[in-house]
């Protein structure tokens, strides 16, 4: 289940963590502390709704099908990753964004296209307050 492996994540960013410098490391273990615990609930929460179906249904068929539900957003991720790799990092998260405005929140075009100009701006902005090189792709250096 995705809830898990985005605990997990979590959960070893924040040993990561750790070995930051004293004043560096509370920033992110407390997001990795809420974000681990949040993503902790919600896996309870589902447990618990799979566990209160009608008789009859065995509860690894149920969440079976709880993973099955989440295949696709893998692949989103997979083909996020994908871009990344052939595209660079700022050009695939504009493309990403449209694509899952478009496709998965079936948002218009216009508002779409504000939200991947958003991101490509708040990449921008952070690349250039805290000296960040974002990956570039195998297609060369290709920015907006």
């Amino acid at each position: 289940m995705f809830c898990g492996f985005l605990g997990g994540v979590f959960l070893l960013a924040g040993l990561e963590a750790l070995t930051f410098l004293e004043k560096a490391r509370w920033y992110p273990l407390a997001v990795c502390g809420a974000g681990t615990i949040m993503c902790a609930m919600e896996f309870v929460r589902i447990w618990r709704s799979l566990d209160g179906r009608p008789g009859g249904q065995e509860a690894g068929a149920s969440i079976a099908s709880v993973w099955r539900s989440t295949l696709p957003y893998w692949g989103w991720i997979a083909g996020y990753y994908v871009l990344i790799l052939v595209a660079g990092f700022s050009v695939a998260s504009a493309l990403f964004t449209l694509a899952m405005l478009r496709r998965l929140a079936r948002v218009g075009w216009l508002p779409s296209l504000i939200g991947s100009v958003a991101v490509v701006a708040a990449l921008h902005f952070l690349a250039g307050l805290f000296a960040l090189d974002w990956p570039r792709g195998l297609l060369g250096d290709i920015r907006f």
